[in-house]
């Protein structure tokens, strides 16, 4: 056997590892280009394809052309799972819902395969298949999550119909019953079990009794009385829809939107309690009046009511309650402490930072302060609704920001308080009594006049 010469033998070893080092060398630098390159999509953040823009980090669709949207619908990346959601509750600003409904139908009947993509049959089937189950599911999604949107008689008709002919088809039939479950089950205001009423027949036939003008606080059981408010703020916050935001978001401010009647709600609440105190001619009276909206304010915390909570904080903290300084100054400890530790929580400082560290760990039901999701509103609006109108690219990164107002707000309303209606104090809010700001300033200047300031000289 003859033995490799030593020095070919040290010359191959040093060829190899030169190899290996110039591969290591490549990958070294393939992979730092690699990182450069993702730094630099990460301080870029957003990535253009041809027809749509993407955010660079999550591949969220930004902004694209309307067909590419609704195209997105059935063939959404599986990184953004909230698109359908999100589509489904601001579509109103891009078309009507009865327009959505028939592009979702015709595609599910006749699904048709990306351009230039060629398929065998049976390829061809598991596309087919593929996008109907999507396309249902987006359809179901609609009906679950935006139910209200169906009560309008052409989507009834067009949803009916769409589904009466999955069901009389043999092979679409098990769809169909898909379908058609999204429709049964009582509706999330329909509670079995409520709590009664904390005021007896008697003391309510006192207050009714009473003329509406002259009906004051003090008659009310304290945790009966904010139990009635959640129910009515419940009540007006069912009939409130996306379409409704989307209308705010725009500027279109109208009486006929439900969230006026919730602001308009909240800005009487806060004139009657400030009317209740101004107008009581005995300090006393007074004094009580102002324990008991604190007392009332604490029970709206314990309900989740930030929105009430709010509302009678404000009244209480407002110039003309403050003026009263003989009022604040002849209240018990107890009740000025309990006052005071209100105000971090009620600060507006910081976008209401503290309310909303607040309500993000409250559970359903809860109420939003009007001031909080109208200012997010207005500060979305800033934003163009076109992300490039040359390429008629929709900002759909904007209706993301609104969806989020909207999805809270759902989220708030998902379950009922099981509190009983009682049908004269729901009346009595509809028209609490109060007196113009002026009228109520020259109350409180003959209630308790303005105090001369010592200045310490004889």
């Amino acid at each position: 056997m003859t033995l490799p010469n030593r020095d070919d033998a040290m010359k191959k070893v040093h060829e190899r590892l030169a190899q290996r080092f110039e591969r290591q060398k490549e990958e070294k630098v393939t992979q730092h280009l690699n990182t450069l390159s993702s730094v630099a999509e990460k301080i870029k953040r957003v990535k253009q394809d041809r027809d749509t823009v993407f955010d660079g980090d999550t591949s969220e669709i930004l902004a694209g052309p309307l067909p590419v949207l609704l195209n997105a619908l059935a063939n959404h990346a599986p990184s953004d799972k909230a698109y359908v959601d999100i589509f489904l509750a601001t579509h109103t600003s891009l078309l009507p819902s009865t327009e959505l409904l028939k592009f979702l139908t015709d595609q599910f009947k006749n699904p048709q395969p990306p351009e230039n993509v060629t398929m065998n049959d049976d390829e061809l089937r598991h596309f087919v298949s593929m996008v109907r189950m999507r396309l249902l599911n987006v359809i179901k999604k609609w009906v679950v999550n935006q139910r209200k949107d169906f009560e309008d008689p052409r989507m009834k008709s067009q949803f009916d119909q769409f589904l009466g002919g999955l069901l009389d088809d043999f092979e679409l039939h098990s769809l169909g019953k898909f379908l058609q479950e999204s429709w049964k089950g009582l509706t999330k205001f329909d509670l079995d079990i409520k709590q009664p009423s904390r005021m007896t027949s008697a003391a309510l036939k006192k207050v009714e009794a009473t003329s509406t003008k002259k009906i004051s606080f003090l008659q009310f059981d304290i945790i009966e009385f904010g139990r009635q408010l959640v129910l009515k703020r419940q009540t007006l916050s069912t009939v409130v829809r996306p379409v409704h935001f989307l209308d705010w978001a725009k500027g279109k401010e109208s009486e006929s939107n439900p969230i006026h009647a919730l602001n308009s709600f909240s800005s009487r609440l806060q004139d009657w309690a400030i009317t209740q105190i101004c107008t009581q001619n005995e300090i006393k009276n007074r004094i009580r009046l102002f324990r008991n909206f604190v007392k009332l304010v604490f029970e709206l915390l314990e309900l989740n009511d930030f929105c009430g909570a709010v509302d009678i904080y404000c009244a209480l903290n407002g110039y003309l309650v403050s003026r009263l300084k003989k009022t604040r100054r002849g209240l018990d400890t107890k009740t000025e402490e309990k006052f005071k530790s209100l105000e971090a929580l009620m600060s507006p400082a910081g976008s209401w930072r503290a309310l909303r560290v607040r309500m993000t760990s409250a559970p359903a039901p809860y109420t939003i302060p009007p001031a909080i999701f109208i200012r997010d509103l207005v500060t979305i609006h800033e934003n163009d609704d076109m992300w490039d109108k040359s390429k008629d690219m929709i900002n759909f990164h904007k209706r993301r920001l609104i969806a989020l107002v909207i999805f809270q707000f759902q989220e708030s309303t998902r379950e009922a308080y099981p509190f009983v209606d009682i049908p004269f104090i729901q009346k009595y809010m509809d028209a609490l009594p109060i007196l113009p700001t002026e009228e109520l300033e020259e109350i409180t200047s003959v209630l308790e006049p303005k105090e001369e300031k010592k200045t310490g000289k004889k």
